[in-house]
């Protein structure tokens, strides 16, 4: 079972792993970016340095104004909240077939749901946390595509579905064609299963979606399921869906295995239901016996190894976020 995987379009903070460009001057070392980078299309982004802040710099902070928020340099008083406003709009509004964005956490910029916010800029408590102004601007352009921060792609099980949704979306875009409605068919077929599990009410949007019932244009058709498909990542999905996708799979293989390999497969399945391990582990050997036991079906289904293998194999920081 061997897939060739397109190299997904990323949005990366520049300062983890590609330049020392932190306000203090440092890079961010980080062990699942520097895996992934092979694997990517960066789109590189220091937000702070493209408005001239410089590197070093005076840090700065998100104040809270009224209904709205400033980001303001406490040192020397400057409010350049227009600056990244207007940066962050021009910048996302030129990104085209985007698959989606590691940001860096905290980042009074870039940080996706962790960001101090302060009551004053002179301040010294945070009087709660949200998004930096250009990942706001971000995820208002892109609100339904996958973005995650370092820390939380620390976790094995979150990373799991980053990854997933992030090459599932460029295989669409790699795989697809406009005007051809057969390369959609193809597309949905192959990932059936992965839907499934995900989510099987925006699995059957999708499938209406390529049935055309309408007689719609082609191209039509394309721009609806480009749409409807970042939706169906919209939650990591729930053990007992990935049980049930790893049964109906190992339903192909249970007249061909000894009874010593049946009962390895279910203890595994224990340790995924107890959250031991993530449903990677239980698909690697699903993805054995594929090959050992040349199953056609399940071997064009995407679900088993919906990304590179060698991505799957990094630690896990023993975070099961919710």
């Amino acid at each position: 079972m061997s897939y060739d995987y397109p190299r997904p379009n990323l949005i990366l903070s520049r300062c983890l792993e590609l330049k020392a460009c932190r306000y203090n001057g440092h890079v961010i070392r980080d062990q699942v970016v520097a895996a992934l980078l092979p694997y990517i299309n960066i789109i590189a982004v220091c937000p702070e340095e493209e408005i001239g802040l410089g590197t070093p710099r005076d840090p700065i902070r998100i104040v809270r104004d009224g209904q709205g928020y400033k980001l303001i340099q406490p040192a020397t008083g400057s409010d350049i909240t227009e600056r990244m406003e207007q940066f962050a709009n021009c910048y996302v509004s030129d990104l085209k077939d985007l698959d989606g964005a590691i940001l860096k956490s905290r980042s009074p910029s870039c940080g996706i749901r962790d960001t101090k916010i302060f009551p004053k800029a002179e301040e010294s408590t945070a009087s709660g946390r949200g998004a930096g102004l250009f990942a706001r601007q971000v995820r208002q352009q892109f609100p339904n595509f996958p973005i995650a921060d370092e820390g939380r792609l620390a976790s094995a099980a979150w990373r799991e579905h980053f990854l997933t949704a992030i090459f599932t979306l460029a295989r669409f875009h790699a795989e697809t064609v406009a005007d051809d409605i057969s390369s959609l068919i193809e597309f949905q077929s192959r990932h059936k299963l992965l839907f499934m599990t995900y989510n099987q009410t925006r699995t059957r949007r999708l499938g209406r979606i390529v049935a055309n019932q309408g007689r719609l244009p082609a191209q039509e058709v394309h721009d609806a399921y480009a749409v409807e498909l970042p939706l169906i990542f919209a939650r990591r999905p729930r053990p007992a869906a990935h049980i049930n996708t790893q049964m109906h799979a190992f339903g192909f293989f249970s007249g061909k295995l000894t009874q010593a390999e049946k009962n390895h497969f279910m203890k595994l399945m224990n340790k995924y239901r107890s959250g031991l391990i993530t449903a990677g582990v239980v698909n690697n050997l699903l993805g054995s016996w594929i090959v050992r036991l040349s199953e056609e079906y399940l071997a064009q289904q995407i679900y088993l190894q919906p990304f590179p293998d060698k991505l799957s194999r990094l630690p896990d920081s023993g975070r099961r976020r919710s």
